[in-house]
């Protein structure tokens, strides 16, 4: 046996054997022996992707210009077996691996004869697939969600880089296991970009996806409504304390959940027009960059409700009639007020639907004032004063205190529930008017024996006149002249007199009495005679005539006395 040092490696060599023996040689065939070949250098990975890995090696050592070299290699995942190729190349390119898989790859070099050298190993892991579909959504004033779908052939060893940077500098970087996170501590109303980037290792990144998202900007503050008329609403705002130049504000109105409009504007007021009056409306204010919209501040207001028109108010003796006509737009409820000298006497709330509300048990011939009022939300609005009167009552019963042929006096009950000094009386007669405090009247420079209508209005405040009460009084007829007897007889006597102003309707009463007063006989006639009859002889009779007018109405009694006759003895 022998022992051949010094060789090269992966080389063939011819080997003969002779044998010796004294001065005799005897050489044998010749063997072809192959040393084994050196391993390759260190295996470099120069590219790697989701699903391929290059790799490089260098010639072994001691082997530059060995013919016939080549290279086995194999590779294999965790749990699966090795695949193999065989190359002359110092580089190779695996193909169709798995994404984000932990590859073990081995070269031999194989030599003459298949000779192979010990082993070289390298670890590495295939890139894995980025995220799919990475969106990013403001979720305050200080951060954003991130929310993306697992890679393609995702492993259950993956992680995630999240990382996040503003316009100039990076701000931060997280790992997280999910596919979604939260990013804190952030600047209100900034834009963020955001990188996240699949690790199947460490130094085992896939490609990053990016995506850009705002924070939500500061909410505005102290939202008044500043000014407001029936149709027009102004709202003021504070601006934030981080206020930037890219902000600018969306102002919405809204009337009972649906909108009405909205505006962008970038000072903090804002003034709408065109509004219902005493209609309710809710107003926001958002503040916007970039699309992204801060927390919504509300205030809720009404506009003014409007002015009730052609209102009346229309009196009878105890009642105010009130009615008008609504406004436009929206109405809650009507508050009709009454006054008498400035101090309220009632009041009534009604409903959107009523235009007319009558006051009862009011004071007769007093002067009152009414106002409606509009109520919408705390809202009111109060129409001019309608300024009316109620009627007075009519005067009493008329009473004749006094007549005579060229006068009457009269005089009449004050009207009821009515004070002193609040009203007069008017007296008609004879197309003559008469206006009066007093509850009395004398009329003079009358016809005798006439009738008079005579009428009486009380006149309250606003020259209102009550209903008339009517009477018709005559004046006394003047007294018959020239009564004297036209024949006495034992038993009879015979009267006859003048009127001197004879006039339809009148009549004459006759009466007769005796001696005593006793009446012996009262009689009306209608012409100027008459003879007594039945009367005693001898007796003293005294006799009366009193002129009537047609409702009797007397004038003054004319007497006269006489004897009867006495029988012949």
């Amino acid at each position: 046996m022998a022992s051949f040092t010094g060789l090269q490696s992966g080389r063939v060599y011819a080997v003969t054997v002779t044998a010796v023996a004294g001065h005799f040689s005897n050489q044998s065939a010749t063997c072809q022996l192959a040393t084994v070949p050196n391993p390759p250098g260190p295996l470099n990975i120069t590219e790697r992707t989701t699903n391929s890995l290059s790799v490089q090696w260098k010639t072994p050592g001691l082997m530059t210009g060995a013919p016939d070299i080549s290279y086995n290699i194999s590779y294999r995942s965790t749990g699966t077996g090795a695949s193999g190729q065989s190359t002359s190349s110092l580089r190779y390119n695996l193909l169709s691996l798995s994404s984000g898989t932990f590859y073990t790859i081995t070269v031999i070099t194989v030599g003459p004869q298949d000779l192979g050298s010990a082993p070289v190993n390298t670890s590495v892991y295939t890139l894995p697939k980025p995220v799919v579909s990475l969106t990013a959504s403001p979720l305050s004033t200080s951060s954003v969600k991130l929310q993306w779908t697992d890679p393609v052939d995702v492993k259950s060893y993956y992680s995630y880089r999240v990382q996040y940077s503003n316009a100039t500098v990076p701000v931060g970087e997280k790992t997280v296991n999910t596919s979604f996170t939260d990013v804190p501590g952030l600047e209100p109303g900034t834009g963020y970009t955001f990188t996240v980037t699949t690790v199947a290792a460490a130094g085992s990144d896939g490609i990053p996806e990016h995506t850009f998202s705002y924070t939500k900007p500061k909410a505005v503050s102290n939202l008044l409504v500043e000014d407001l008329n029936t149709s027009a609403i102004k709202l003021s705002w504070s601006e934030q304390d981080d206020h930037k130049p890219t902000y600018s504000y969306l102002v919405t109105v809204s009337k009972r959940g649906s909108m009405v409009t909205n505006v962008s504007t970038t000072v903090e007021s804002y003034t709408f027009t065109h509004l219902q009056p005493g209609d309710s409306y809710t107003f926001s204010v958002v503040t916007v960059v970039q699309g992204v919209k801060s927390d919504s501040v509300e205030t809720s207001s009404y506009t003014k409700p409007g002015v009730v028109t052609n209102i009346a108010a229309t009196g009878t003796t105890t009642t105010m009639n009130v009615t008008w006509d609504a406004p436009v737009g929206q109405v809650d409820s009507y508050t009709v007020t009454i006054y008498n000298d400035n101090v309220m006497e009632n009041n009534h709330t009604l409903s959107n639907d009523s235009l007319e509300l009558v006051f009862q048990n009011l004071k007769p011939g007093k002067v009152y004032v009414v106002r409606v009022v509009t109520n919408s939300g705390p809202l009111t609005e109060a129409s001019l004063n309608v300024t009316n009167a109620t009627y007075p009552n009519p005067p009493g019963t008329q009473m004749v205190e006094d007549q005579t042929t060229g006068s009457i006096n009269i005089s009449w009950a004050r009207p009821l529930d009515m004070d002193l000094g609040q009203y007069r009386f008017s007296v008609f007669h004879l197309g003559q008017h008469n206006l009066t405090e007093h509850n009395w009247i004398l009329l003079e420079n009358l016809q005798s024996g006439t009738l008079y209508n005579i009428t009486v209005v009380t006149v309250g405040p606003l020259d209102y006149q009550s209903t008339a009460v009517t009477t018709a009084n005559y004046t006394r007829p003047h007294s018959v002249s020239g009564l004297t007897e036209a024949g006495i007889t034992p038993t009879d006597v015979t009267l006859v007199w003048d009127q001197p102003e004879n006039k339809a309707g009148y009549s004459f009463k006759v009466e007769v009495t005796y001696p005593n007063g006793s009446l012996f006989i009262s009689v009306t006639v209608n012409n100027t005679t008459r003879i007594v009859t039945g009367l005693q002889s001898g007796s003293n009779y005294t006799f009366t005539v009193t002129t009537l007018t047609e409702d009797g109405t007397m004038a003054t009694p004319v007497k006269v006395f006489y004897y009867t006759s006495m029988f012949p003895w």
